[in-house]
């Protein structure tokens, strides 16, 4: 599988998780995980777009040189692109440019977290990240997002 993103051959994915009863043994790769890792030198205007038509991704993962180098959420994204100006300044832009203003505190866990201590550690995120993506690292180059209201039923964000 590939570790960048065209849009051409690669959209965002979601993984079913394991559709098994949850127990305290349970991990990360029992849940419902999305896909979506761009390079980060991918302009905004496409995540934007690809977020639009796939409402339930949380966000990007961004790579460069097959190496994770950071998240940007919808709610990031939207942040900026909601400023005065925000469309025309932010846009055409790389997501590497956005991340680094919007560089915030990713939690990365292992695949074989349990559920329970993943949800300790998010829930020690200061407030601001507590609706920021967890984001799972499954191998050395790829990672998936858990959303952390998936189960809550909450609205992603629109960029309409």
């Amino acid at each position: 599988m590939a570790n960048t993103f065209s849009p051409k051959l690669l959209g965002p994915s979601l993984s079913e998780g394991s559709h098994q009863d949850l127990s305290l043994e349970s991990t990360l790769q029992d849940l419902p995980l999305y896909q979506f890792q761009v390079k980060s030198s991918c302009l905004a205007v496409v995540v934007a777009e690809i977020f639009e038509q796939n409402r339930p991704i949380p966000g990007a993962v961004l790579i460069e040189a097959g190496k994770l180098v950071g998240m940007i959420s919808r709610r990031q994204l939207l942040e900026y692109l909601l400023k005065p100006q925000g469309p025309e300044l932010f846009l055409h832009l790389p997501l590497k440019v956005i991340y680094s203003y919007a560089r915030v505190e990713i939690l990365l866990l292992p695949e074989n977290t349990t559920i329970l201590a993943a949800a300790q550690q998010a829930l020690r995120r200061s407030p601001e990240l507590q609706s920021e993506p967890i984001v799972v690292q499954i191998d050395s180059q790829s990672y998936r997002l858990l959303d952390p209201h998936q189960r809550t039923g909450s609205e992603a964000p629109s960029f309409a």
